[in-house]
């Protein structure tokens, strides 16, 4: 639903079945996935239902999910409301967006660059949006804390200094992923790749450097 791509048909995990059939439209048998915010969690669910197909694992800002309760209905209920200001009001959407306090440090990146950010945001399908809203919002999405543990590829976690609350989703899944990396990065906010960019790089490249070669037998947990 971002950019040139269509609106999701699916959910989560059937978003991520479309991904194996990309690679393999691709002749890829192994990629290297690097998803931020959404695209993490996108990323994750590839990990988990085919990681065979996964050489390496890169999570940028993003969650596992959330446990089921009332805090998930308010969480449906909030993403909902999103979704309509969106297909309604989707200049509003994008200013109340850009006020978010999670993206309060990009304030302070150069103003060519915020118009630029900006333009890529309103260049997007409204109703694409509303629709990955619905479908692949965290509220929506299945957990995945419980198969962590069993994620067998390379993993590296980037957080930003100051984006407090995935800070804190990043320590808790370390707890389950034990053997993975965890990279916060100063300086940064929500959108590390965009705010520091060039540190971001660097801490990309050393990790796919350290990759075991894609042809190596990894372990299916599907």
């Amino acid at each position: 639903g971002h950019g040139g791509t269509d609106a999701p048909a699916g959910t989560m995990p059937e978003v991520a079945k479309d991904l194996t059939a990309l690679l393999d439209a691709e002749g890829v048998r192994q990629a290297l996935v690097v998803g931020y915010s959404m695209g993490g969690r996108l990323a994750l669910h590839l990990a988990a239902t085919a990681p065979e197909r996964v050489r390496g694992l890169v999570v940028i800002g993003a969650t596992p999910g959330m446990p089921d309760g009332d805090t998930r209905s308010a969480r449906v209920e909030a993403d909902e409301a999103l979704a309509r200001q969106i297909e309604t009001d989707y200049e509003g959407f994008v200013r109340d967006w850009e006020a978010n306090p999670l993206f309060a440090t990009q304030r302070a990146m150069a103003s060519e660059s915020q118009e630029r950010i900006r333009a890529i945001r309103r260049s997007h399908a409204p109703k694409a949006l509303a629709a990955a809203l619905r479908l692949m919002g965290t509220g929506a999405q299945p957990s995945l804390h419980e198969r962590l543990s069993r994620f067998q590829m390379p993993v590296l976690w980037v957080v930003g200094e100051y984006d407090a609350k995935f800070r804190a989703i990043a320590q808790d899944v370390q707890l389950l992923m034990p053997a993975a990396r965890f990279a916060v990065l100063p300086y940064a906010g929500h959108a590390v790749y965009l705010e520091r960019p060039s540190a971001f790089k660097t801490l990309l490249l050393s990790f796919a450097e350290k990759l075991p070669a894609a042809d190596s037998p990894r372990r299916s947990d599907a």
